[in-house]
């Protein structure tokens, strides 16, 4: 079962010039976010949906995220562009020198276990002379494409790698963490040059401490001096950001890294950075 968990809607949004609109799909295990801006970059509608975390399967959330693609109105009309990203942990980074098209499913078993319900699919990262490879559902990846046949799909870490490169600071160490659906992104920059980057499953803040604590030390990070930037569902006050508080001093929330525009009645809620990935799926291309 899905339960709407927040909707953001302009009073400029029409249904019946939603051909001259773009839609950005974000799909989790345990969530579903949808967006629409129009060619001004002008949000006009933002929707979440939360899966039932008790159901506790795959296939079940599954099935609520194929029910609330199937059921929510604003996702049955014709947009004139549609980017969907997918969440999931089996991905690899893989140079392009080394990339074979035939071979896919071959660089991920290095990685993990490829199911029979998963589809293997590859982003083309050019500023990064990379394939990011990944596993996604079958069933939803077919379900979006019969809802939007043209529609172009993603791995959301193609999206942050887009917008966190587009947050760094030149000659600077940049670390960010996205958390969404128990399963948090950690990048590493330095300057706009990626580092680092990988996705684990976490149960608890003290995982967090502990995957966050590991790229410190790895890289030899000073926890007095290097900002750690954070978006999603990493909330201040949470008790993941009071676990990382901890040992951290600087941490502040990622800012958007595309240029949308938004009315006044919704900035205090489009400014946060808990959309921070969503709003990135624009980047990919």
């Amino acid at each position: 079962m899905s339960v709407v968990k927040a909707t953001i809607n302009d009073e400029l949004f029409s249904q019946k010039k939603a051909h001259q609109y773009q839609l950005s799909v974000l799909v989790g295990a345990d969530s579903l976010l949808y967006l629409v801006h129009d060619q001004d970059m002008r949000i006009l509608l933002l929707k979440t949906y939360t899966f039932d975390s008790t159901a506790a399967s795959t296939s079940s959330n599954s099935t609520a995220a194929l029910e609330t693609l199937s059921k929510d109105r604003f996702l049955q009309l014709a947009y004139r562009e549609v980017k969907v990203a997918h969440i999931s942990q089996k991905r690899a980074f893989v140079p392009n020198r080394l990339y074979h098209p035939d071979q896919k499913r071959i660089y991920l078993d290095h990685v993990a276990q490829v199911l029979k319900h998963e589809a293997v699919r590859s982003d083309d990262l050019s500023l990064l002379r990379s394939q990011n490879i990944y596993t996604l559902d079958q069933s939803i990846l077919n379900r979006t494409q019969q809802l939007f046949p043209r529609s172009k799909h993603f791995h959301i870490t193609s999206a942050l790698y887009l917008g966190y490169r587009n947050c760094c600071l030149s000659n600077a160490a940049n670390l960010f963490l996205n958390l969404r659906d128990q399963t948090i992104q950690l990048f590493l920059f330095q300057g706009q040059e990626l580092l680092f980057a990988n996705a684990m499953s976490i149960q608890s803040p003290d995982d967090v401490v502990y995957y966050v604590l590991m790229v410190f030390n790895q890289y030899n990070l000073s926890k007095d001096k290097q900002l750690l930037q954070v978006s999603g569902d990493l909330l201040e006050n949470s008790d993941y950001h009071r676990a990382l508080y901890r040992y951290i001093r600087y941490i502040k929330p990622t800012a958007s890294s595309v240029n949308y525009t938004y009315s006044e009645a919704n900035r205090r809620q489009l400014e946060k950075h808990h959309f921070f990935d969503l709003m990135s799926v624009a980047l990919c291309s």
